[in-house]
């Protein structure tokens, strides 16, 4: 009979009871429509490491024009999918005085995740890869690399982590009744269920929308709204115990002012 032996000092805390959690940084994720202000806003959160997907150069079209201060950033864009975890791996082990990483845009690295299954798992044969929806099927085990490299990220450097995406609007299925159609990430469905369940809070970013006394929604193109809980015409939620909508104000600044306000009155339980 096997007899049990003393775990390792190294691994002994594995073997206690915790009753608090780490205090970990959190995982956000803002998506919205073109130009709404994601990138502004994730510029102004605490210490902004920004990485730039191949395509997605706005951050510095943006500091060009005076639209935002000079943000750190690394120099060029992520082309490859090996490229994005290296990285993270650098963002981990480098001297460096950050907070927040974000990364810009999720859709577009999504793409350098196909290409990479189909070039190491298809011999490059576009053909292969969507056969069967085969290449489609094995994304969520390559996209967890990046998730665990974060999650890694967050523990050794306490770096709060930001996803940036496009907005889609996609199908749902209703097995009780009609479908319809709401806001989503524009992200395939195998990587989406994945994100979403890692994430701590999905903003969906857009003009403020109310029902009027007709029934119908009406849109104000003057002012933005972070959308923090689930509703039948987008995606969103928070394990914060945000409110439902957060006001942008007038500027990207005031629009993290808000929402770090709203997340610090979630915390103490108290009314911002």
């Amino acid at each position: 009979m096997a007899t049990a032996t003393k775990p390792p000092a190294a691994a002994r805390k594995m073997f206690e009871i915790a009753t608090a959690g780490r205090n970990l940084p959190g995982r956000y994720f803002i998506y919205g429509s073109e130009k709404i202000g994601k990138t502004s806003l994730a510029a102004h959160m605490p210490g902004p490491l920004f990485v730039q997907v191949k395509g997605e150069t706005g951050l510095e079209t943006l500091i060009d024009a005076g639209q935002l201060p000079p943000v750190p950033h690394l120099p060029g864009e992520v082309d490859s999918w090996q490229q994005m975890l290296d990285v993270v791996a650098w963002v981990a082990t480098e001297a460096h005085d950050r907070k927040t990483l974000v990364i810009d845009g999720i859709d577009s690295l999504q793409k350098l995740c196909f290409e990479h299954i189909r070039d190491t798992h298809f011999s490059g044969d576009e053909g292969k890869f969507m056969a069967y929806y085969k290449g489609f099927a094995m994304s969520p085990n390559v996209w967890k690399e990046l998730l665990v490299a974060l999650d890694a990220l967050r523990v050794k450097r306490k770096m709060a982590v930001v996803f940036i995406a496009h907005s889609r609007i996609a199908k749902r299925k209703n097995p009780s009744g009609e479908d319809w159609t709401s806001y989503t990430p524009n992200l395939h469905e195998h990587i989406w269920e994945q994100t979403a369940a890692w994430m701590d809070a999905i903003f969906f970013m857009d003009f403020y929308r109310r029902v009027g006394d007709d029934g119908k929604a009406h849109g104000d193109d003057s002012v933005r709204t972070l959308y923090c809980q689930h509703d039948a015409s987008y995606d969103a939620g928070n394990r914060f115990g945000l409110t439902e909508e957060i006001d942008c104000g007038n500027s990207a600044q005031e629009a993290w002012n808000n929402l770090a306000a709203a997340l610090k009155a979630a915390r103490t339980g108290k009314e911002s």
